[in-house]
């Protein structure tokens, strides 16, 4: 795994995505893991947020995956 560098934020009670297949879904202090927060610095400079969705952090990516999922359920239940 490369190396991820959280910055900006408190929050360190929850991995910061929720989804355990995504490549962000680690906590503060695990191997490869530098800092805390609410953004994501992955090693070939892109940057993730998170945010909560529900009760569950996730990264911007898998959140709007979900959200994505969310829609097409409603419409395809119209």
């Amino acid at each position: 795994m490369e190396a991820i560098a959280l910055q900006d934020g408190l929050e360190t009670g929850h991995p910061f995505c929720s989804n355990p297949d995504c490549e962000l879904h680690v906590r503060v202090g695990a191997p490869g893991v530098e800092g805390i927060g609410n953004w994501a610095v992955l090693e070939n400079g892109h940057i993730f947020g998170r945010g909560l969705y529900g009760s569950s952090f996730l990264c911007d990516r898998c959140g709007h995956r979900l959200l994505q999922l969310e829609q097409a359920a409603l419409r395809a239940a119209r």
